[in-house]
């Protein structure tokens, strides 16, 4: 519903299991006298200032709640969990007058996914927080005054997904991040004045497979975390300008199956890149000091896409061996002069793009 002065709505509700209100002048009243036991998700895109408990309470089976350009909303009531007992996602989007969330929170024992987006004065989580038993997804994206994480992080042994993005102010995870025992990706994306990531060894995080880095500073001892992830598979690093070096040996990284390079300064890849043998992808892009390939590349290579490395010459003549290799892209290399000339004709290549590159002459 997208009604502008919204004020009183009458329904059959016996069926009702999803509701979107936008836009209602600040005014949230009671839609209806009676609860409704099968009501599951709730959108509220409306500039109210109270979410009101009267309201709340007519929804006692409400699994999902998201509050979005919710302007004028100074709080969450205190009650949240005793009225929403049921509520597993809870996302709060661009409410700008929201500062604090009730440390209650940590009673809604329910919740396994949280997302806060866009929230410039809210403050970080009370420590109630950091006591839900099924977290499972945690998302922080451009809350400027999460300046960290704090050590009751490591409480919560249920999540599996931790997300943080665009926080210019975010400085560090906690020593306890390690006790995550259950985390199977984390992301940190455009937090450049990240100072640091904790110490771990290759007895923690083990069940992380997937992580997503970008834009960290070259003084994050990047590297070293990187070679305590035995269990990693799918690794993303984006703009992290300051990164001249990867892991050494890169074999530290034993499972990995896809590799993402965008945006380093890199001047070369470990040699011993070729060990790597479960890696299906690599993707290289803007790579701009990469001069060179290693000699020998993963044979289990599936995929191999290079875009935009100006100073990289050739593809090294081992790659014509790559006989599972289904999918080749090289593009806007302008420096690249020669490929193995029987490289397009691989048994298992079904796609090949070559684009922008003037100097080649395979």
């Amino acid at each position: 519903l997208a009604l502008r002065n919204l004020r009183v709505l009458h329904f059959n509700a016996d069926r009702l299991r999803e509701l979107e209100l936008v836009d209602n002048d600040g005014v949230l009243e009671p839609i209806t006298t009676c609860q409704l036991p099968s009501f599951e998700d709730l959108h509220l895109h409306a500039a109210i200032s109270v979410l009101p408990e009267s309201f709340l309470s007519l929804l006692p089976g409400l699994k999902r709640l998201s509050l979005h350009q919710a302007d004028d909303l100074l709080s969450l009531p205190p009650a949240l969990p005793s009225l929403l007992p049921s509520l597993s996602f809870l996302r709060i989007s661009r409410c700008s007058q929201l500062t604090t969330i009730p440390d209650s929170i940590g009673l809604l024992t329910s919740l396994t996914e949280c997302e806060l987006d866009e929230c410039y004065d809210l403050q970080p989580f009370p420590s109630g927080f950091y006591l839900l038993p099924r977290l499972k997804c945690l998302l922080i994206d451009a809350c400027p005054l999460f300046h960290s994480l704090p050590t009751e992080l490591g409480r919560l042994t249920s999540l599996r997904r931790l997300i943080v993005r665009n926080s210019c102010n975010f400085r560090a995870l906690p020593d306890s991040f390690a006790n995550l025992s259950n985390l199977e990706c984390l992301e940190i994306t455009a937090c450049a004045d990240i100072q640091a990531f904790p110490p771990i060894n290759r007895s923690h995080l083990t069940a992380l497979t997937h992580l997503h880095l970008s834009a960290i500073p070259e003084h994050a001892n990047l590297p070293e975390f990187l070679s305590q992830l035995p269990g990693l598979k799918v690794l993303h690093l984006h703009h992290c300008t300051g990164m001249q070096l990867l892991p050494d040996p890169i074999t530290s990284l034993s499972s990995l199956h896809s590799l993402h390079l965008a945006s380093l300064r890199l001047t070369f890849l470990p040699q011993d890149i070729s060990l790597l043998s479960l890696l299906q992808a690599l993707e290289i892009s803007s790579c701009n000091h990469l001069s060179s390939l290693p000699a020998e590349l993963p044979p289990s290579l599936t995929r191999l896409a290079i875009s935009e490395c100006s100073l990289l010459s050739f593809i090294p003549p081992s790659a014509s061996s790559l006989t599972s290799l289904r999918s080749l892209s090289l593009c806007r290399c302008s420096g690249l002069e020669q490929v193995p000339p029987s490289l397009t004709n691989l048994p298992s290549l079904t796609s090949v793009e070559l684009e922008g590159c003037p100097a080649f002459r395979g």
